[in-house]
């Protein structure tokens, strides 16, 4: 009987530490989408809204775990978004460039983008079990950027997942 208990015990410790390495190993890769993000975005900055809205949910059984975003690592925004029409009225753009006058091309409300992303995050919780990801760029003009400008927002970070193993199930860009 003795022995059947240190068994026991043992395995529960073994599921306890299998369970906080897992832990740590998706903590660290969410860690590394977002920066893998960051080095794959090649886009202006003018407000500083994009680049700072990526954000990385972290979710086991649906729940979310953690989010680790590009606001956390990067200065804010210098402003809220620009609407469709709206010109930026700062002297100097986000990354230091000096305002050349630029004018919003989409878009219906000024808005937080590192915002959006948490609530995006927040709001889209993940049906299946285990462990899953989701990744979001919250700005509503990711999308025209990679469209129309044929800039990266998204693109290559989902077939560098792809690439990798790993299932994208959905491409989104909010």
């Amino acid at each position: 009987m003795s022995w059947f208990r240190d068994v026991e015990i043992i395995a529960k410790r073994l599921n306890a530490q299998i369970g906080e390495e897992s832990t740590l190993t998706m903590e660290t890769m969410a860690y590394r989408l977002r920066d893998l993000a960051l080095e794959q975005a090649k886009f202006h900055n003018i407000t500083g809204n994009m680049i700072n809205s990526y954000a990385v949910g972290c979710f086991l059984d649906g729940k979310l775990r953690m989010v680790v975003t590009s606001n956390e690592v990067l200065k804010d925004p210098t402003r809220l978004t620009l609407k469709k029409g709206e010109t930026y009225d700062l002297p100097y753009y986000w990354g230091g460039d000096e305002n050349a006058g630029f004018t919003g091309s989409i878009g219906d409300a000024n808005y937080s983008g590192p915002e959006q992303a948490w609530k995006f995050i927040q709001s889209h919780a993940p049906t299946k079990k285990g462990w899953a990801y989701i990744v979001v760029n919250a700005v509503d003009y990711a999308k025209y950027v990679e469209a129309k400008q044929g800039r990266n927002v998204m693109t290559t970070l989902c077939k560098t997942l792809q690439a990798d193993g790993a299932i994208v199930s959905k491409m989104q860009i909010e």
